[in-house]
């Protein structure tokens, strides 16, 4: 998706500011294993009222439902919020450039209402990324080495302790062997018991080409490190996040919001 290509811009209510790609371009992210958060897109149009003529948006991982084979489905509100119209011709390709990892994200009220979420909260607001729906044709695999039952597989994001309530941060004799997750995390994957899972990294393809290039005359296995855990539920953990001590970001080489699985 490096080449830039037509499509027609279709107001859908998501109410999301991400978007659906055409069946054809989803397809191809899906078989090169993308993952969603990773994708950005850059919209650009000749008639549109888009500052300095293009747009960023995310990609929702899920296909256009159109009629039309090239639709890219948008929220009405968010599509018109950066210029453009229903049935508009645009051009889109993926954006390649590395885009820098933020720390913190800071907000401007505009409105009074603005300014209402933030005094009626009157605390630090963070930013969680949107969680996503497992797709139907989820993979599945033995998660244990004696193959006594199968799961599929999940990916959650590493959420960092600061974001937590102190109870979570008591230390524990058990936090080497336990993680956190939020109810309707648990509800969704469905875990036998006893509630032990394998979680491993997930490696960025990008790094896992890198590691390809510099093993193909080595033979080196780059197989990522991977633990059994115990799962428990806690209401202060974000949907979609998984909380994890010190000594296991240490043995699985993950750092705050990589993703897992």
């Amino acid at each position: 998706m490096a080449q830039q290509l037509h499509a027609i811009v279709s107001f859908v209510p998501l109410s999301t500011c991400f978007v659906n790609l055409p069946f054809k371009w989803s397809q191809i992210l899906s078989e090169q294993n993308q993952l969603p958060q990773n994708v950005i897109l850059e919209l650009s149009s000749h008639d549109a009222k888009i500052a300095q003529g293009k747009a960023y948006v995310g990609w929702s991982g899920f296909s256009s439902k159109s009629e039309h084979s090239d639709a890219i489905e948008i929220d009405p509100q968010f599509g018109e919020a950066i210029g453009l119209h229903h049935g508009q011709k645009i051009y889109f390709k993926r954006f390649e450039d590395i885009v820098p990892e933020a720390n913190s994200v800071e907000v401007e009220p505009i409105s009074s209402d603005d300014w209402e979420i933030i005094v009626t909260e009157s605390t630090e607001i963070a930013v969680a990324p949107k969680s996503r729906k497992p797709k139907n044709n989820a993979e599945t695999k033995d998660i244990a080495s004696n193959s006594i039952f199968n799961a599929r597989v999940y990916c959650l994001r590493v959420l960092p302790q600061a974001f937590l309530s102190p109870d979570l941060l008591q230390p524990s004799a058990n936090d080497f062997c336990t993680v956190y997750i939020h109810p309707t995390d648990f509800t969704r994957i469905g875990l036998p018991n006893p509630k032990i899972v394998r979680v491993s990294k997930i490696q960025p393809s990008h790094q896992n080409k890198e590691a390809d290039d510099k093993s193909d005359n080595d033979g080196r296995n780059h197989s990522l490190p991977a633990l059994y855990v115990k799962v428990l539920v806690k209401d202060s953990v974000v949907p979609g996040h998984v909380v994890l001590c010190e000594s296991i970001m240490d043995v699985l080489d993950v750092q705050k919001f990589d993703i897992i699985r």
